[in-house]
């Protein structure tokens, strides 16, 4: 999970907020429905699911409409473009009518996750209480739909580094070779960007690649070798800023 910026509310659903509201109330429909509520809920998110970052569109993960305040009971935030989230349907049978008012749990546009959840061996784990209670409502270390494909994409990326550290070590700087230097650090930059904001799981990945030894040493050699740019400390400091701590044990 990473903290989202919402854009400011869609034009059309400020006009047609309070019609809305009152036919939700009198007919129950679902009337939250609209391209102009779900493609700017989609285009905030990069198309994944505002809490588990699995990617919306895909099999069994078509996007729902979630309202973080439930919408029974608390019929005035039905189409309050502020209590609207992209949603899997699995993160969404999970939340059901929880009472986000009563027992908070983390809104990814109020609250920055990092703030309150670390990670170990791809288990998201609270630092405190709403922490933890977004990881149980959530059910946010459920080993086949999460964390079995949390590794998967982690492993991935640290087998990319292995081969990325390989190259900078054997790139030879007496050689002025300008198309081969170039080559190393495209290599780089795309690996950095493998863990950045629109990617799934890019909180995993972010969290995994910056903790590794191998990168420690990449970017050791990259700036010995006066390879590292302004361009890829940019992108490594956009990919920290969605890293989760790392717990070093229970």
């Amino acid at each position: 999970m990473i903290k989202l910026s919402r854009p400011d509310c869609p034009e059309e659903l400020e006009k047609l907020k309070d019609e809305l509201t009152q036919e939700y109330k009198d007919t129950k429909k679902t009337v939250w429905k609209r391209k102009f509520i779900t493609v700017p809920l989609l285009k905030m998110s990069n198309d994944k699911c505002a809490f588990c970052e699995c990617k919306l569109g895909e099999e069994g993960k078509y996007m729902q409409v979630e309202h973080f305040h439930h919408k029974n009971e608390y019929k005035d935030e039905v189409v309050d473009w502020n209590n609207l989230l992209p949603i899997c349907i699995r993160c969404n049978s999970h939340k059901l009518d929880h009472d986000t008012y009563l027992l908070p749990i983390i809104d990814p546009t109020q609250i920055d996750p990092k703030n309150h959840l670390e990670f170990y061996k791809y288990r998201m784990l609270g630092k405190d209480d709403i922490g933890n209670l977004t990881v149980e409502v959530l059910d946010l270390n459920n080993t086949t739909e999460i964390a079995t494909p949390r590794f998967q994409i982690g492993n991935a990326v640290l087998e990319k580094l292995e081969d990325v550290l390989e190259v900078v070590q054997n790139f030879d700087v007496d050689s002025k070779d300008a198309t081969e230097k170039a080559r190393v650090i495209r290599k780089v930059r795309a690996l950095l960007k493998k863990s950045t904001s629109v990617n799934i799981y890019c909180a995993t990945v972010a969290t995994v690649l910056l903790t590794a030894p191998d990168y420690l040493l990449l970017k050791l050699e990259m700036e010995k070798k006066a390879l590292w740019t302004v361009e890829l400390q940019k992108i490594e400091d956009s990919v920290a800023n969605i890293a989760l701590d790392q717990r070093e044990r229970f």
